[in-house]
């Protein structure tokens, strides 16, 4: 039998980031938005109880250190049987947009319910935050505060959701690993605060982002120069997203950003309120 699991991504819509803590992690608070755009896992038993994967995406990982492949490695003796996955991927790796801790979550997700594992909510979240920090928060999606070290996720209602978003998806990547540790060396953690009190497009890892990639100082000045409304950073990048209510401004902006596609993609999303969907 054959499935399909869409797994959404996500933008931060703020983001505030503390400093190392001594267990070696960052605490974060930040407002969650699930969006429209997604990757489709299509996932086939087979009677091997492993795990096989492919994508169309060149530079997706398809070995044993995939988390996919860790998830399954912890569940398999509770399973039938192993699986073969085919990801077709929209997300960019290195984005910003959670493609891959959404991937995980919709993989547990669907796990549990079609296999019967009898984990609850709790048990569930807790599960998934051993496969990455964003992984709890993508078992429930929609509008959410994620704070503490992803663990905590509470779903709020602070900024409107009658709004769709173009996203900016640069050429570039950025290693998420890297921006922390940057972070870490400019010692901009001091001014942690919770997202219930921050903007939107507020985002403590900018600063760090802008001075640590020339790619990116260079793609901010272009889109300065173009006049557009402001644009803001999704998590430690390389995304960068325009929220828009009025069509006229949204077209206007669009266009103008056509006559530099060689250097991004564009992409229309909406906010969606489930993190993942099977067909």
């Amino acid at each position: 039998m054959m499935f399909c699991i869409r797994a959404y991504g996500k933008i931060n819509l703020n983001l505030s980031v503390s400093s190392l803590c001594p267990s070696g992690m960052h605490q974060v608070s930040s407002i969650f938005q699930t969006l429209s755009i997604y990757d489709d896992l299509y996932v086939e038993e087979v009677p091997e109880k492993r795990l096989f994967l492919q994508s169309n995406y060149r530079d997706y990982p398809v070995d044993e250190d995939n988390v996919l492949c860790r998830l399954y490695e912890k569940l398999k003796d509770r399973l039938p049987c192993g699986f073969h996955i085919n990801v077709y991927k929209q997300i960019p790796i290195g984005a910003g947009l959670g493609g891959g801790s959404s991937q995980v979550a919709a993989f547990l997700r669907f796990l549990n319910d079609q296999y019967s594992l009898g984990y609850d909510a709790l048990s569930l979240a807790d599960l998934a935050h051993l496969f990455g920090s964003d992984v709890a928060y993508f078992l429930q999606g929609d509008h959410c505060l994620v704070e503490g070290f992803g663990e905590r996720v509470t779903p709020v209602s602070c900024f409107d959701r009658d709004v769709f978003y173009l996203l900016i998806l640069p050429s570039f990547s950025l290693s998420t690993k890297a921006i922390y540790a940057y972070f870490d060396s400019l010692q901009l953690g001091a001014d942690f605060s919770s997202a219930l009190l921050l903007p939107l497009g507020y985002n403590s890892l900018f600063a760090a982002v802008f001075d640590y990639s020339s790619e990116f100082r260079d793609l901010c000045a272009l889109l300065n120069s173009l006049s557009l409304p402001d644009f803001y950073l999704s998590g430690s990048g390389s995304t960068l997203y325009i929220p828009f209510q009025d069509l006229d401004s949204a077209i206007t902006s669009y266009q103008c950003l056509l006559d530099y596609s060689s250097k991004f993609d564009l992409f229309w999303t909406s906010p969606v309120s489930k993190p993942s969907i099977v067909f």
